[in-house]
């Protein structure tokens, strides 16, 4: 839309919001190249408090702050504090400046603000000045190009500066300005640690040491996520904030109800596992084998064909057994025999095949070929897992209170850096009693999930008095939104060795804090935690049959927030939540980084995690997680994804 069209189509009462509106950084730039003069009047009088419709328009006032000099320090002030990433989102005491677009190296199934226009830079410092930074700080077309006043009047041979005279400005005032503007960098992180309220996290750096993060929030991607759930309602979360206009122009424009992709998909009735008691150890073929075993006796052949198709039989025999001693623990201890009745028992127990069980000539057949397969230990490739490897169960952990922002613009799952967070500190206190306990990978299933917007409300106070002539008044409560979630989890944990730790000892080393919240093991369950040689019976150990397992959706070209609300849209088995983290800065030595390490500010990597049934075509690749450092940045992606 252009100026004049907005102009034509305002009535006279609604002029100031129209414009103000028109100009705010959540709304798409409105073109001024047609109607500089009346542009530049409705920016010069917005700096007024309080301004009218009546004056809005006025040329007069436009004319006496052009020539007031120390209108001109004001807004010049201002210029300086544009802001790509808001330091004050989500606690408004803290304190910076960054100036900076993050580097476009993200695969297409990532998304941050590398991979949208370098527009809705807008103002964060003082409140006070939430009026005079419009100036220079709003945002609209000009020839078909974002731009904002701060950076068009560095220049000083701009088209604007022609109609800031015609409306009154000096030369001299001109030549001052440009020199303020030119000063200012267009790229800058100006960020002090000491004393800041900046919360910063760390990570491992892949060598044995670790970095320091701060999450900042981009500007760019509230401002577009905001247009682009305009129509979206049903995947639109609503985050409230006091005093607004302390964090910023971006918020202050909204009255402080900033917009969230809110992603939630329906998971109460699911079963997570759909593996069959007849496991992958009773094929067909072992079925027909069995058969011709039992009728071997009647087969009318030559004694060479025979002996061929016997020999094959057999192999196809001991192939099942192989197979099904990989489901089967302890199998050390056990003797043939102990082993050859199990395998009748587990055949006794699947209907289809029951009338192969405790056949006297197949089970003296099983021992046989029991007997063999430990001697020479034919198997010893398909059990390799079983004694290399082992899978750690801990099952259906609560989990309360957590917080469900996975980012600055997403709200549903938690963040699967938090999720990590929570592995890697595991990690680390197991480390306490076992050196050289690792963490390879780990999967999790979610039983059930609640999400519910909550906040905290201080309560109100009594103002202190002024004078004694004054009532006591009381100020209004400040409220702090925030969106948590409940939910019971279960996870499945990889080790590259088989160790061996006590269940009471895995309970007291669970870590009691998960993504903000609480989280704890129910006394009931504390005996289902259990070790297993391969991820399938794991998965079965879980008693509880409800609930799905994450798996990530790298099939996605994630474009723009557009592309982000519209697969939120369209496809309700996908949650939206945070990935990693993308550097906005090498990470570099600073004084009062966390625990002294290198420290970076960062912006949140989004990305979509699906639910999935598991069965026995499953590939576990797509399940088990692990933590990846890349030139980008760090994140949490399956074992499926290199």
């Amino acid at each position: 839309m252009t100026l004049d069209e907005l102009l034509a189509a305002t009535d006279f009462e609604d002029l100031v919001s129209s414009t103000k509106r028109a100009f705010r950084p959540l709304s798409p730039l409105i073109d001024i190249t047609n109607n500089p003069l009346d542009a530049l009047t409705i920016l010069v009088n917005l700096t007024e408090k309080g301004i009218t419709n009546k004056n809005l328009m006025d040329r007069t006032r436009c004319k006496e702050k052009l020539r007031d000099d120390k209108w001109w320090a004001a807004v010049l002030k201002t210029a300086q504090y544009r802001h790509s990433h808001n330091v004050k989102f989500p606690d408004i005491r803290s304190t910076g400046t960054i100036r900076t677009a993050a580097p476009d190296n993200l695969p297409a199934y990532f998304i941050t603000s590398s991979k949208l226009p370098n527009i809705g830079w807008s103002y964060s410092k003082d409140s006070s000045d939430i009026n005079r930074c419009l100036f220079f700080t709003s945002e609209f077309l000009w020839a078909g190009q974002a731009c904002c006043l701060a950076k068009a009047l560095a220049d000083s041979e701009h088209p604007l500066w022609k109609a800031l005279k015609k409306l009154g400005c000096y030369e001299n005032t001109k030549k001052q300005a440009v020199k303020a503007l030119s000063q200012i960098a267009n790229e800058l992180t100006d960020v002090d640690l000491t004393g800041n309220y900046l919360s910063q996290v760390s990570f491992p750096d892949g060598q044995d040491s670790y970095l320091s993060f701060s999450p900042i929030a981009s500007q760019a991607m509230q401002c577009f996520v905001y247009q682009s759930l305009e129509q979206h309602h049903r995947q639109t979360a609503l985050m409230s904030f006091d005093r607004a206009p302390n964090m910023g122009l971006l918020a202050a424009s909204c009255g402080g109800r900033l917009r969230l992709i809110e992603t939630k998909p329906y998971i109460k009735d699911k079963r997570h596992q759909c593996i069959s008691k007849q496991a992958n150890w009773l094929t067909k073929e072992a079925i027909r084998a069995m058969e011709q075993y039992l009728r071997s006796e009647q087969w009318l052949a030559t004694p060479i064909k025979k002996l061929r198709h016997m020999t094959t039989v057999k192999s196809d025999i001991r192939a099942m057994i192989n197979r099904w001693l990989t489901t089967v623990t302890k199998t050390d201890v056990l003797s043939p025999t102990a082993l050859a009745e199990q395998l009748n028992n587990d055949i006794a127990s699947i209907r289809i095949v029951e009338k192969y069980a405790y056949q006297p000539r197949l089970t003296r057949l099983f021992i046989q070929l029991i007997e063999s397969d430990i001697e020479n230990n034919s198997s010893k490739e398909e059990r390799k897992p079983a004694a290399t490897s082992q899978y750690l169960l801990i099952p259906e952990l609560r989990i309360c209170g957590g917080s469900a922002m996975s980012s600055s613009v997403s709200v549903g799952l938690f963040s699967m850096m938090s999720l990590y967070g929570f592995i890697h500190a595991f990690e680390r206190n197991v480390h306490r009693v076992l050196t050289s306990f690792t963490i390879d990978s780990f999967a999790i299933c979610i039983h059930n999930y609640h999400l519910e917007k909550r906040g905290l409300t201080k309560e109100a106070i009594k103002k202190t008095k002024a004078n004694k002539d004054e009532k006591e008044k009381i100020a209004p409560p400040a409220i702090y939104d925030d969106w948590q979630f409940d939910s019971c989890i279960s996870l499945i944990i990889k080790t590259p060795e088989s160790k061996t730790i006590s269940t009471d000892k895995i309970v007291a080393l669970l870590p009691k804090r998960f993504a903000r919240g609480s989280i704890w093991l129910p006394i009931d369950d504390i005996q289902n935690i259990a070790t297993f040689p391969e991820p399938f019976t794991a998965i079965q150990a879980i008693k509880n049959p409800l609930g799905t397992w994450l798996s990530f959706e790298a099939d996605l070209s994630l474009t723009s927030t557009d592309s982000l609300v519209g697969i939120a849209v369209n496809r309700r088995n996908l949650w939206l939540t945070g990935m990693g983290y993308q550097y906005l800065e090498p990470p570099t030595v600073k004084p009062d980084s966390l625990r002294d390490y290198p420290h970076a500010f960062v912006e949140n990597i989004l990305g979509y995690v699906k639910s999935q049934p598991v069965s026995r075509a499953t590939n576990l690749d797509d399940l088990f997680w692990c933590y990846q450092v890349k030139p980008f940045g760090v994140c949490l992606l399956p074992r499926s994804i290199k």
